[in-house]
């Protein structure tokens, strides 16, 4: 009853649910949150981590919506980098640094799911872009070649797969999500998510075969099956999104006219050995797709 950290979590989160603050939450307390959950770290005690995180995924489901999500996109739009961003921020620093995998994954999820549930799409499509590109693209990236690098320091190997998928998805899946909406708002826009995308990509699968053995050796023992696993996940949600953008006219067959985003992808897929078996395949979509 007497510890610090219990009163300050009932403290924020008695902040965090008045309903003085239904619609918006002061910034400042996404940083007594985060603070939090460092303390939950040092302290040895995931729980009190997690239930940081809980406080931080309502604090995030209040962030600039005001009545409805339309009237948000041009209303306190500041609110936007003041208190959302850095929401996100501590979701993937705590994703990337805390030493608890039951953290990290809860972590992931929260984060995922902000681009994903029915209030991301109320996301202005420049702040989206912005974060995914300077922060949770590159997190998962980081994430999932440590993993690759040294599994034993990431947990035992369910927990691994089950962190492994959630950072592949984050690569992928709030760009599929979005991808609509960011085309018809602003292609230059698709094209710098693309090419954040395609650098991860060759970080992931650098020096990976389309069988997920490492520098043409088999894969073998913990290591071996991460690295597989991996190189699996990454190209099935390479492949869905390729054919997406294919079927929505932003990637075409490669051809001197293409345009930029085609031009890069073909490249990046065609020096990647994980690719090249797949590479004619989603050739032979995009010219179908002219075709048609």
């Amino acid at each position: 009853e007497n510890d610090p950290a219990l009163q300050a979590y009932r403290t924020l989160h008695y902040i965090v649910n008045v309903s003085e603050v239904k619609e918006e939450v002061p910034p400042s307390v996404v940083n007594s949150i985060r603070v939090l959950i460092m303390a939950g770290d040092r302290r040895r005690c995931p729980k009190l981590a997690i239930a940081a995180l809980d406080l931080l995924q309502a604090v995030n489901g209040k962030v600039g919506f005001i009545n409805n999500g339309k009237e948000m996109r041009s209303a306190h739009d500041s609110l936007w980098l003041t208190c959302w961003r850095p929401v996100v921020e501590t979701l993937a620093t705590t994703a990337e640094l805390n030493s608890y995998s039951s953290v990290r994954q809860h972590a992931l999820s929260i984060l995922a799911d902000s681009f994903l549930d029915k209030r991301g799409a109320a996301i202005p499509v420049e702040h989206l872009s912005t974060v995914l590109v300077e922060v949770c693209i590159p997190l998962a990236g980081r994430r999932i070649v440590q993993m690759k690098q040294s599994p034993q320091s990431s947990g035992s190997y369910d927990e691994i797969m089950i962190e492994l998928e959630l950072c592949v998805g984050l690569i992928f899946k709030p760009l599929r999500h979005h991808m609509k909406t960011v085309i018809a708002e602003d292609s230059s826009v698709l094209l710098a998510l693309w090419k954040s995308v395609l650098t991860v990509l060759k970080q992931v699968l650098s020096g990976t075969s389309a069988g997920g053995a490492e520098d043409g050796q088999p894969s073998a023992g913990t290591d071996g099956a991460v690295t597989k696993a991996a190189t699996e996940l990454a190209l099935e949600h390479l492949r869905n999104v390729i054919l997406v953008l294919i079927e929505m006219n932003a990637l075409t067959g490669p051809s001197p006219s293409a345009n930029e985003l085609s031009t890069l992808t073909w490249t990046t897929v065609e020096g990647l050995d994980a690719c090249k078996p797949l590479v004619a395949e989603w050739k032979s979509a995009a010219e179908a797709n002219v075709s048609n």
